[in-house]
C-alpha cells in the first residue's frame, strides 16, 4: 500500500486481495498522516485499487471499524472516492462493500473507473462546489 498526501487529498494506492493484516498495517501507516491532513482543514480520500479488489469479510469490517474510530477522534474526510478500473479483479462485486464501510462512518463516497475524475469530485466536495456529496 502506498499512502500520499497531495494538497488536501489523501491518496491511497493498494494492491489486493486484502486481508485483515493488510488493513491493520495500512491503518498504522495512515495514522502518521492524520495530523498533517487535519491541519489542512477540509480534506478527502481517494483509494485506488490495483490488481484485485477482493477482501475478506473481516477486512471490510475492520475498515468500517477504523473509519468509525477515526471519525470519533475528529479525523474525517469530507468525501471518499474509490477508483476501481474494469481490469481490477472483483471490482464490480466489491465496490459497494468499500463504499458501505465509509458510509457507516458518515463519509459520503462514489466509485470511479479513473483517477482524475475521482480526484476532481473529491476536490469539488472539499471546496464546497458540490453540496450533495452522495450524488
Amino acid at each position: 500500500m502506498d499512502i500520499q498526501v497531495a494538497g488536501r487529498l489523501n491518496v491511497l494506492e493498494a494492491k489486493g486481495p486484502f486481508n485483515l493484516e493488510l488493513v491493520v498495517a495500512g491503518d498504522v501507516a495512515q495514522e502518521r498522516l492524520d495530523a498533517v491532513l487535519n491541519a489542512r482543514g477540509r480534506w478527502g480520500t481517494v483509494l485506488v485499487l490495483k490488481e484485485s479488489a477482493l477482501a475478506s469479510p473481516e477486512a471490510i469490517a475492520e475498515i468500517a471499524s477504523i473509519l468509525q474510530r477515526r471519525v470519533q477522534q475528529g479525523i474525517r474526510p469530507v468525501a471518499f472516492a474509490l477508483v476501481v478500473g474494469p481490469e481490477v479483479e472483483g471490482g464490480a462485486l466489491m465496490q459497494s462493500h468499500y463504499l458501505a464501510a465509509y458510509a457507516s462512518a458518515g463519509i459520503p463516497g462514489r466509485a470511479f473507473a479513473d483517477l482524475e475524475p475521482a480526484k476532481l469530485w473529491v476536490t469539488q466536495i472539499i471546496d464546497g462546489a458540490e453540496p450533495d456529496a452522495s450524488r
